[in-house]
């Protein structure tokens, strides 16, 4: 009985060592973020291990391998809060907590960066990246020139001395818990990263919008939910045009033609709208002019309303096979559908049919196959017949009801279609034991990427760091 409670007493002092070891932190970096920041990251790493569920035995576990690896450990409080930010004169930096700054210093100079005692700090300088650090934080900036040097230092040295203040952009940071939390104008991102977004938004000031991002750990699953919130007028408009144009995805069936396909994409759309946006792209209206001549691709377009998917998959080898399938509101299109393979070519476009509703296309030795199927018309790069519909069954989107657009990567496919054969082949699946990558809008606003994962995501991560 008194081993009993001899281990049980153990086993509660172990209990609260690893919760005040883990959870009971003082943030010593925030303070260090300049107050006129124009972005702010925040890492918590807390976060990730309460979110995949982290136990006891998983932390002795760790500790015993950092102690195993001490070599490799570079005196860096992994467990802290950790802030990236974009001060107000476009530098980039980082601030963390030291848990041994003496083994920090001694990396940073195994890495031929040479360390020097200035202002009441140590200094590190690898071309153009700053490093300032006492006993307890270390702050990282760049790209910061010789020129700039010393007026950095200077900058540098009032921000790690800087007691508690308010930081703006951190006050509007989502209160949402999360490994990830995010804040910043789009005027300070890369063009490569907002292009996408930024071509719907007519004369918006980029620098009056927002970007908020949260990035969760689920069991199975990581979660980056992101938000673009504005006052801009210009952007409440370019809001409203986006929902106008992608309708919330009706939970009905879809045909789905690719059985198990590489990716697809679904939206809901009405053929008027999505004509005239199709014809703001110079190319694209060449082409619809062109196709017109021979068959009604005016009328088939007009006549979608309600779901479209897309799927994109594999064929015989490595052909790539790609299909769309739109619900439609009436077929009239099909009335004239005997006058298009009555003539001859034109404009190098020439027209065959199979029955009253299948069809093939042909430019230039390439064919396009279209027609209806049920509710729905079809466009496929190979014919129905094709092996590839062998498995033809439908797909239920209710989970998507309420989005305005999804699209989904399987990644094993994805990573077989690029480095294997195009077959399904075990030896070729991808080694991260990753599943999908999932895209999905309910607007413009508010858009959801999600890696999902074959595992728990903690063995995920487990694999990755081997």
């Amino acid at each position: 009985m008194k081993k009993f409670l001899v281990f049980l007493i153990l086993l509660v002092v172990v209990g609260f060592g690893a919760y005040f070891f883990l959870f009971v932190k003082k943030d010593i970096c925030k303070n260090v973020v300049p107050e006129d920041a124009k972005a702010v990251m925040l890492l918590d790493a807390k976060q990730a291990i309460t979110q995949m569920d982290f136990s006891i035995s998983d932390l002795f576990k760790a500790l015993k391998r950092q102690k195993e690896n001490d070599s490799e450990e570079w005196g860096i409080d992994m467990l802290s809060p950790m802030y990236g930010f974009v001060s107000n004169d476009n530098y980039v930096g980082g601030v963390f907590a030291l848990n041994d700054a003496k083994e920090f210093e001694e990396k940073i100079s195994e890495e031929n960066i040479p360390v020097e005692s200035q202002r009441g700090f140590k200094w590190g300088n690898k071309g153009e990246i700053l490093i300032c650090f006492d006993s307890k934080k270390a702050l990282i900036i760049g790209p910061v020139t010789k020129s700039e040097s010393d007026r950095m230092r200077g900058k540098m040295v009032e921000w790690m001395n800087q007691g508690s203040h308010k930081i703006p952009i951190m006050s509007s940071l989502k209160k949402e818990e999360g490994v990830m939390s995010f804040r910043s104008s789009l005027g300070v991102l890369p063009s490569a990263l907002t292009k996408q977004v930024v071509q719907y938004m007519n004369n918006v000031d980029l620098n009056n919008v927002f970007l908020n991002a949260t990035l969760n750990v689920k069991e199975k699953a990581f979660v980056l939910t992101s938000e673009l919130d504005s006052q801009d007028e210009n952007f409440s408009k370019s809001v409203s045009e986006f929902g106008e144009f992608l309708r919330p995805i009706e939970g009905d069936m879809l045909p789905n033609n690719i059985s198990n396909p590489i990716a697809h994409v679904v939206i809901n759309v009405q053929g008027e709208k999505l004509l005239k946006k199709l014809r703001e792209n110079p190319v694209i209206r060449m082409i619809l002019v062109a196709v017109n001549l021979c068959i009604d691709t005016d009328m088939m377009i007009k006549a979608i309303d309600g779901n479209v998917s897309f799927e994109i998959g594999n064929g015989a080898g490595r052909e790539t096979v790609l299909v769309m399938n739109a619900k439609t509101k009436n077929q009239d299109f099909l009335k004239n559908a005997k006058d298009w393979c009555a003539g001859g070519s034109t404009m190098g476009f020439s027209c065959q049919a199979f029955d009253d509703k299948n069809f093939v296309l042909n430019n230039n030795s390439k064919n396009f196959f279209f027609g209806v199927d049920g509710d729905y018309l079809y466009v496929s790069s190979v014919n129905h017949n094709s092996p590839v519909f062998s498995e033809k069954k439908s797909f239920a989107y209710e989970q998507l009801t309420g989005k305005r657009y999804y699209s989904s990567l399987d990644i094993d496919k994805m990573y077989n279609f690029i480095f294997g054969n195009g077959i399904a082949d075990e030896s070729y699946k991808n080694p991260a034991g990753l599943d999908h990558l999932n895209i999905s809008f309910s607007d413009l606003s508010h858009f959801q990427i999600e890696l999902t994962t074959k595992g728990k995501t903690l063995d995920v991560i487990k694999q990755l760091l081997k």
